[in-house]
């Protein structure tokens, strides 16, 4: 028998007993090894589209790959297709410039005024993240990447806040986009801070639909009582301190 073959199964044996000894938590990429080595060796399948099939980075299938199956499989050829995928990422900011001004939109047909935060204070962009939102400090989220995961009944968006940005603004104003649903909430970020404290970075799981979900994350934060709830941007302006 072929010693190469040998030494190739003992290595693919080695790489499943670490794959498998690892923690259930420590990767978000939730397959079988075998699903994971099939795809690995599918040219056709790019890091890229492996993460958007998982709902993760690219950064986090590199790492799983390097951890577990670059000594299977040795060193990933640089991806073919790079003109490809510097398309695919000018049309995703573009439908991401899109999404951030239907936000915008959406607010002046609230009726309220929308103004920049300073370009002093902000990075220059075409659209601010950050926004004076009838006077009070906000920040704006579109998440438009609902995560696929097997174990649940419905598909859920990641809203992560820093603690300095919760300490900066008044309202967390957020948008998500599954097909034609679109979905405004207004949060106010104290409502977030005495929840979930403020010592670590907020992360919020939102359903992308009202469809109970018993296999689904806790919910800690109910979301749900700041859906559509404009009225608290007509407030009077109780910045903090």
């Amino acid at each position: 028998m072929d010693s190469r073959h040998l030494v190739s199964k003992c290595a693919v044996e080695e790489a499943r007993k670490a794959f498998e000894s690892r923690l259930a938590n420590t990767s978000k990429i939730k397959a079988s090894f075998d699903d994971l080595i099939k795809l690995f060796s599918d040219p056709q399948q790019t890091l890229e589209i492996i993460a958007d099939t998982f709902g993760v980075t690219r950064q986090a299938v590199h790492q799983l790959y390097n951890r577990y199956f670059r000594q299977v499989l040795g060193e990933r050829e640089k991806e073919r297709g790079s003109q490809e995928r510097q398309r695919a990422r000018r049309a995703r900011r573009a439908e991401s410039h899109e999404s951030m001004s239907r936000f915008v939109a959406e607010i002046k047909r609230r009726g309220f005024s929308v103004s920049e935060i300073p370009r002093s204070i902000r990075p220059a962009e075409v659209i601010k993240k950050r926004l004076i939102v009838n006077g009070h400090r906000c920040t704006l989220s579109v998440l438009d990447t609902p995560r696929n995961d097997p174990r649940r009944l419905t598909r859920y968006f990641k809203l992560g806040i820093s603690q300095q940005t919760l300490r900066e603004v008044d309202f967390v104003l957020v948008l998500t986009i599954s097909g034609d649903t679109h979905r405004f909430f207004v949060i106010p970020s104290q409502a977030l801070t005495a929840t979930y404290g403020t010592t670590r970075p907020v992360g919020v799981y939102l359903a992308e639909s009202k469809t109970f979900d018993p296999r689904g994350p806790a919910l800690k934060f109910n979301y749900w009582d700041y859906e559509d709830f404009w009225s608290l941007l007509k407030s009077s302006i109780q910045h903090k301190p």
